[in-house]
């Protein structure tokens, strides 16, 4: 339950990227912390055993929302991990839909 509340406490310390998991406003994040650390935020590896089209949609409206946001040292990732019994074409299609709607290389 590490959250906004304790990372005040970090900022001395020689750190250059923060870790946050997904039950963390990553927009918030990055807004109040971007500049400081890179931050790395994620989605919930939970997402990846939905339907596909259930998780296109959530997937679309986090990019469509972090296309927003200054994003510059920013990690995408996929969390804590990839789940056991997470279909192949999931991760594949969050990497599609990340390059796709940010541009990334």
């Amino acid at each position: 339950n590490t959250g906004p509340r304790h990372w005040q406490f970090f900022q001395d310390l020689p750190i250059d990227c923060l870790a946050i998991d997904w039950k963390q406003d990553l927009v918030e994040t990055l807004q109040n912390w971007g500049d400081r650390w890179a931050i790395q935020g994620n989605i919930d590896p939970q997402w990846l055993l939905l339907e596909t089209s259930e998780l296109e949609k959530r997937l679309r409206i986090f990019f469509t929302k972090m296309k927003t946001v200054k994003r510059t040292g920013w990690i995408c990732s996929l969390g804590h991990g990839v789940l056991p019994g997470t279909p192949e074409h999931h991760v594949r299609l969050f990497l599609q839909m990340e390059r796709e709607i940010l541009g990334s290389l």
